[in-house]
């Protein structure tokens, strides 16, 4: 079975409430990540991880419109959400994707796959310091998410909401496999995730500029950006103060 792309989203983010509902050069956030997610040409489905909520029934429908499939869970527990969605799927190994990376680069997703495939032993597959956004694709073991579930309560926020973070704090319980993004693209310090409304701005005129295309590769955002120095030195400032 081809690892399935699992994207979180929910609408009651705290810093920007329904971000993935803002409409972004005529379609919503999240349509954009789920859209970009399907140009991977790994064979990865797509499901789309949600929460219970009644404000997240539009999340649900939104999917659905595009012929994914959907999972609901706890809103707060995003790690159990995950461990649920995957056992649905039947997956041993997933890649997490989140609703705040519009610009997410299929090709990324590709890369993490392919790197699996040559260690398959590793519990954890990541590119490293890609633009923030651009290659957030992260390849987990759904056995590593359920002992990071076991190994932690509903208690520990820090580890149930940030779904590998206690995968990434114990290096020396999991086998963590992590890769250097080309030098070209080393950018790591560019902030193109939606976070707050100054971000949401920024990603509005990249997908502007290349709309209605929503193939754009990380090169092209990366010229046009070098072509905009304003916008790129206010991604740069974002990404330092967060």
């Amino acid at each position: 079975m081809r690892p399935p792309i699992v994207i979180q989203a929910r609408t009651g983010s705290t810093r920007l409430p329904g971000k993935v509902l803002a409409n972004v050069a005529g379609r919503t956030v999240l349509e954009y990540v789920i859209l970009r997610c399907l140009q991977n040409r790994s064979g990865a489905g797509v499901t789309v991880a949600t929460s219970v909520r009644p404000g997240d029934d539009a999340v649900e429908t939104l999917a659905a419109s595009l012929g994914v499939r959907v999972y609901r869970g706890s809103e707060d527990d995003v790690l159990s959400r995950y461990v649920e969605a995957a056992r649905m799927l039947g997956a041993d190994v997933l890649i997490r994707i989140t609703a705040d990376c519009p610009l997410i680069d299929p090709r990324v997703i590709d890369q993490v796959v392919e790197i699996h495939r040559h260690a398959q032993e590793a519990d954890y597959v990541f590119v490293q310091d890609y633009p923030v956004g651009l290659g957030s694709a992260e390849l987990v073991k759904l056995s590593a998410l359920e002992r990071s579930l076991a190994e932690t309560s509903p208690g520990q926020t820090y580890y149930r909401e940030h779904v590998v973070t206690y995968i990434l704090d114990h290096p020396e319980k999991f086998r963590l496999h992590l890769e250097d993004a080309p030098p070209a693209f080393r950018k790591p310090n560019l902030h193109l995730a939606v976070d707050e409304h100054e971000d949401l701005e920024i990603v509005r005129h990249i997908c502007e500029h290349f709309a209605p295309r929503i193939d754009f590769r990380t090169d092209e955002v990366l010229t046009f950006m070098e072509e905009n120095p304003d916008l790129a030195t206010s991604g740069i400032r974002m990404a330092r103060e967060k």
